[in-house]
């Protein structure tokens, strides 16, 4: 038991250490919070942070390093009074348990230096002695008030005992309520203490964004903004549970809806377009619809003044030529061609040629006869310019004599 007692200090005062690391750490996030860059990163005060813990643990190991790894076999030589002054009051109160004790003395305080340096740099700040010293007392946590005295009562004790052996837990036959009182008790408050702060203590977590959520509130009231009702996500269905996918594709309708929806309005412009896709977008069985005629009254329609001279024309027959359905990509392309220029030459000859061929092909009875002039013709009635020259005759070609290159400049 006198053995797990010492390693019972100094888990203690590791225990007490980390809560006030802790408690600074938090102030800490609450200071940085609503501007991260308020504070440097390479100045004292972070050095102190990073090499204060290293401090700490040193002197606490120095504190196990002297006391438990000994023989221990000197608490059972309390058999009788001589045995008792010859072999266990010396070691005892030997140099070791003295200098461990010590060491714990210095961990204490450099608790103490902790909590002093995280008041100092994350609560406000006090002008005066005495507004200092009201303010230190009053920045601490009610539960430091508590665990902290009693971590050096127990560290007293330690120290106390390595002087006197009466009072001593290592004694056989001490005082029983002064070994569990100052021995265990503090420790065992110290726990009890914990526990009951965590129990009662909000999450921090959770209360870091009870405070954003008011800075932002205060925010708002400066910029004069006013919160949206709590019905207001579902009716806009915000409440939803979508994937990435949705969300970014209800964006999109938001943004591009067909009559405005959203948070945008359609303007005139952006009307005008929708009514003439609309208009447009017609399924008459073709690759390429027929372009809308335009108002005349618009300068802008007719600046060459052809209108007069497109309407004195007769119009031709514009039916639109029906879909292919075959495979060949050929004949595909001819129908799209053709289909196009339907559109853009309603008057051609073309048009009116082609329609007439089919309307021949569709009649009962035989073929019509050819209407070419030029074909069944003898040879002599056939223009000069059809007929074949020297120059292309094969037969001349073949009996003529081999030409004489004379230079590089003939070929």
């Amino acid at each position: 038991m006198v053995f797990f007692w010492f390693l019972l200090c100094q888990g203690t005062t590791a225990l007490v250490w980390e809560s006030v690391r802790h408690w600074g750490s938090w102030q800490e996030r609450q200071f940085v919070d609503p501007n991260p860059f308020v504070l440097p990163s390479d100045d004292r005060r972070s050095k102190v942070e990073f090499w204060l813990p290293i401090w700490f643990y040193f002197w606490t190991w120095l504190n196990f390093f002297l006391v438990v790894p000994r023989s221990w076999t000197f608490v059972e030589k309390q058999r009788s009074p001589e045995q008792t002054a010859a072999i266990a009051i010396p070691a005892a109160l030997s140099g070791r348990f003295k200098a461990g004790a010590f060491c714990l003395a210095i961990s204490w305080l450099t608790i103490l230096f902790s909590l002093r340096h995280s008041i100092l740099h994350y609560k406000p700040r006090n002008r005066g002695l005495l507004n200092k010293s009201v303010g230190l007392v009053q920045s601490v946590p009610l539960r430091f008030v508590l665990t902290i005295p009693l971590l050096g009562a127990l560290i007293a004790y330690q120290i106390f005992m390595s002087f006197n052996w009466e009072l001593s837990i290592l004694r056989f036959h001490g005082v029983v309520p002064v070994q569990f009182g100052w021995g265990f008790g503090p420790s065992l408050a110290i726990m009890l203490v914990q526990i009951i702060y965590g129990y009662v203590s909000p999450n921090e977590d959770k209360d870091l964004i009870r405070q954003r959520r008011e800075r932002g509130e205060v925010i708002d009231r400066e910029l004069g903004l006013v919160k949206k009702p709590a019905w207001w996500r579902r009716v806009r269905g915000e409440h939803e549970e979508l994937s990435f996918r949705e969300r970014i594709f209800r964006n999109v309708k938001e943004v591009g809806g067909e009559r405005g929806i959203g948070r945008r309005e359609e303007d005139e412009m952006e009307r005008h377009i929708r009514q003439e896709a609309l208009r447009m977008a017609v399924d008459d069985g073709i690759e390429l619809p027929n372009m809308p005629q335009r108002q005349s009254q618009n300068p802008r329609e007719d600046r060459a003044g052809v209108r007069d001279i497109i309407s004195s024309q007769p119009n031709s027959d514009t039916t639109p030529l029906p879909r292919y359905e075959g495979k060949s990509q050929r004949r595909q392309t001819e129908r799209v061609v053709q289909s196009a220029a339907g559109v853009l030459f309603p008057n051609n000859e073309a048009e009116a040629a082609r329609a007439r061929r089919e309307a021949e092909l569709f009649e009962d009875g035989p073929p019509p006869a050819y209407t070419d002039p030029a074909r069944g013709r003898h040879t002599s009635e056939r223009p000069d310019s059809a007929h074949r020259q020297n120059s292309t005759s094969t037969t001349n070609s073949v009996s003529a004599p081999p030409q004489q290159v004379r230079s590089m400049l003939d070929v």
